[in-house]
């Protein structure tokens, strides 16, 4: 993942000669969203299988043409577990890619499940019931450029069979 130069600090020009991504801060401020990808495997009805051909791009394309950020969301899964959805293997091609090659890679959703799983080994958990509404979070450390001017609250829609709890992120070795 790159870092963004926001400021003359040395150390970003070390860390472009060993090799990092470091990317200006225009450069960071003007990136642009165009492209959509859908990885293969994901059960459709004629009419959207038609719309994806359409208007998506090939991963092929994406890997061609590269990247400056990825959003991975979910998908409705039918499988007790990830492993056995037939879009798996494409999503980890995807991700392996992406941890490689793009500077900034976001997960949401299902996508968040299927990256600890396969990076860090962590299951989800089927809750008892379905989880639906809207939760009140509440940041505790700003120091993370996502939470800046982040109100203090704020409400979440949350939607969901199954989670990954805190210790299971604070296990793999991850912040929460």
């Amino acid at each position: 993942m790159p870092l963004v130069a926001h400021s003359p600090l040395p150390t970003f020009e070390t860390l472009r000669a060993q090799g990092e991504t470091i990317l200006s801060l225009d450069r960071a401020a003007h990136q642009d969203i165009r492209e959509l990808h859908s990885v293969p495997g994901l059960g459709r009805s004629d009419e959207t299988r038609t719309y994806v051909e359409r208007y998506y791009t090939t991963f092929e394309k994406l890997r061609e043409d590269g990247l400056d950020a990825l959003i991975i969301t979910g998908a409705n899964v039918a499988s007790p577990t990830l492993e056995a959805e037939p879009f798996w293997a494409p999503l980890q091609e995807v991700f392996d890619w992406a941890t490689e090659r793009v500077p900034s890679v976001r997960c949401s959703c299902l996508a968040t499940h299927a990256l600890l799983k396969h990076y860090h080994g962590v299951d989800r958990r089927r809750l008892p019931r379905k989880r639906w509404g809207v939760y009140r979070h509440r940041v505790t450390d700003r120091s993370h450029p996502l939470l800046r001017n982040v109100n203090t609250r704020f409400d979440v829609p949350h939607s969901r069979h199954n989670e990954i709890s805190a210790e299971q992120f604070r296990g793999a070795g991850l912040t929460v």
